[in-house]
């Protein structure tokens, strides 16, 4: 199939809506080293398979990066756990994400689903001299994973959060907890509803919780019950 012509793509990104639909597209089609917007770049929802090129794409427009306020990124490795992943390619997408992550200076949103991603990794690659100017907001983390790290890291301007029961159960098999961070401008949880977990279980002060309504949010996650704030 032939290309399409420079002038058309950068047509098409510019006046294109669906910019997480056209993104992967680019991706796929390498076109997106050469063509970029602030709008595209703005809000990144990424499977697994495109994460390498997306980090050619931002070694290729690194002030782009800068950009990047809301990032999502699933499937860096199988949903099954009888699946055997190479060490490798995990270790690789491990160091994929650490880079454009670290460009990211202006992430709000953060999504992590099925990936071997941790915090602990994440610092370590940076330095003990640099730290990452992120002020996130929202935190999505649908990984098996205590994510304590880095919730403790950013416990100061988190307003939302969502937390897969496994990981829930991980936090509480390694008796992590919440217990004394303060969140000041925390409002809202989602957390499992099957098994249930309630903000006291990780350590918060259940007075100041109640639970608004529950939702199927997916298949995968099952059941979740958000959680209001009681100011």
């Amino acid at each position: 199939m032939k290309s399409l012509p420079p002038e058309l793509v950068g047509n098409i990104i510019e006046n294109i809506d669906d910019t997480p639909t056209l993104l992967n597209c680019l991706l796929l089609s390498r076109y997106c080293r050469f063509h970029a917007s602030r709008a595209l770049y703005k809000s990144v929802t990424l499977n697994g398979e495109h994460l390498q090129a997306f980090r050619n794409a931002v070694e290729a427009n690194p002030h782009y990066a800068h950009h990047i306020t809301s990032f999502s990124i699933r499937h860096t490795r199988s949903p099954s756990r009888n699946v055997n992943i190479s060490s490798i390619a995990s270790a690789t997408a491990n160091q994929n994400l650490n880079y454009v992550l670290s460009k990211a200076a202006n992430l709000r949103v953060l999504e992590m689903c099925l990936t071997t991603w941790t915090w602990a990794d994440f610092e370590a690659s940076l330095g003990s001299s640099t730290q990452p100017p992120w002020k996130l907001t929202t935190l999505v983390w649908c990984d098996d994973r205590s994510p304590l790290g880095l919730i403790a890291a950013h416990q100061g301007t988190l307003e939302h959060m969502k937390l897969h029961h496994i990981a829930c159960q991980d936090m509480v098999k390694r008796g992590h907890s919440f217990k004394g961070l303060p969140f000041p401008n925390l409002r809202s949880m989602r957390l499992p509803y099957r098994p249930r977990v309630e903000p006291g279980a990780l350590g918060m002060r259940k007075e100041e919780w109640k639970a608004a309504w529950t939702t199927v949010m997916s298949e995968r996650d099952g059941l979740n019950m958000r959680w209001n704030r009681i100011r």
